[in-house]
């Protein structure tokens, strides 16, 4: 394969010999002048045939470096495409496991017969009339919870009831005491 430099040799060495052949055989019929334009014609094509075997070098230059280049981006790519798959497959491991999770976590829920929380709707009449009538005793009716106010049975610092605290717990326990309602915890 010829390179560059020695195509633009072989050109300057044909154009010489053209020269040289055109002189040798016309030369009493070619003026100075003549002459003298041929040879720098010569001179101008072999500058215009270096000047563009330059740029063919350089342009082969640079491909070969875009070449590598793109070899080493297909090469990154490759390795970010795997890393990217790997992380896919973890997450799709991961939510398998979550969604394991939450089934076991949703039939454990399902499963679980713990005790009744709050009061039977029946008493819920019972406990609104008692909070109607002490501003210290709240019942929410549907969630059927009831709470003392903690200053009701106590002043501070003090370890004895307050005697308008007995009627209400008096109330109170009566009703807690029904056989309907024996079953739940205070």
């Amino acid at each position: 394969m010829r390179t560059p430099s020695r195509n633009v040799a072989v050109g300057f060495a044909l154009s010489l010999s053209v020269l040289v052949t055109s002189f040798q055989v016309g030369c009493k019929t070619a003026s100075p002048y003549q002459l003298s334009q041929a040879r720098m014609q010569t001179l101008y094509q072999h500058r215009q045939k270096t000047a563009i075997a330059a740029q063919l070098s350089q342009t082969q230059q640079m491909a070969a470096q875009l070449e590598a280049e793109k070899q080493q981006l297909a090469a990154a790519n490759a390795q970010l495409t795997a890393g990217l798959q790997e992380a896919n497959s973890r997450l799709a491991g991961l939510n398998a496991n979550q969604m394991q999770l939450n089934n076991k976590y949703q039939s454990l829920l399902t499963g679980l017969q713990g005790p009744q929380i709050g009061l039977p709707a029946v008493d819920g009449s019972l406990f609104a009339d008692l909070a109607q009538r002490y501003p210290q005793f709240h019942f929410d009716p549907s969630r059927g919870v009831a709470q003392f106010d903690e200053t009701l049975f106590f002043d501070s610092g003090s370890d004895a009831l307050r005697p308008e605290s007995l009627s209400l717990l008096n109330e109170f326990a009566s009703i807690m005491n029904r056989s309907d309602v024996r079953q739940f915890r205070i």
